[in-house]
């Protein structure tokens, strides 16, 4: 089972990337940029649970309860959002615009994560 340190690493990778996609051709890569952006989320939720020493969760249908916590409730619209922008680009076909994908990988996504870093600080 990945640290908390690990799902960190891998959400910074994560957003790394959904970055680079939208940089360097939106019109390209908006289906991935929002399908990478919303794995980003999910890492970091999953940072907040492990750092907390809880269960990371299995499944989609497990992490979505995670958002019972109250200190997680607040962002589920949000994360809710971005897993289904997600599923319409990876299993229906919808390609989300440039500006709608720019808009989940710089505002959505900092809507979950500038609140989980708030209340668990990485370690310096």
């Amino acid at each position: 089972m990945p640290s908390a340190g690990e799902h960190l690493t891998q959400a910074r990778h994560n957003q790394d990337l959904a970055e680079q996609l939208i940089n360097e051709n939106p019109l390209a890569y908006a289906d991935w940029a929002v399908t990478v952006a919303f794995y980003t989320a999910l890492h970091y939720v999953k940072y907040f649970r492990a750092s907390r020493g809880l269960s990371v969760g299995d499944s989609h249908d497990e992490i979505d309860g995670f958002f019972r916590m109250p200190e997680l409730r607040p962002l589920q619209r949000y994360y809710r959002g971005m897993k289904d922008d997600c599923w319409g680009a990876r299993y229906q076909c919808v390609i989300p615009t440039p500006i709608e994908a720019i808009d989940l990988v710089r505002n959505q996504l900092d809507r979950v994560r500038q609140p989980i870093l708030r209340l668990c600080p990485p370690p310096a």
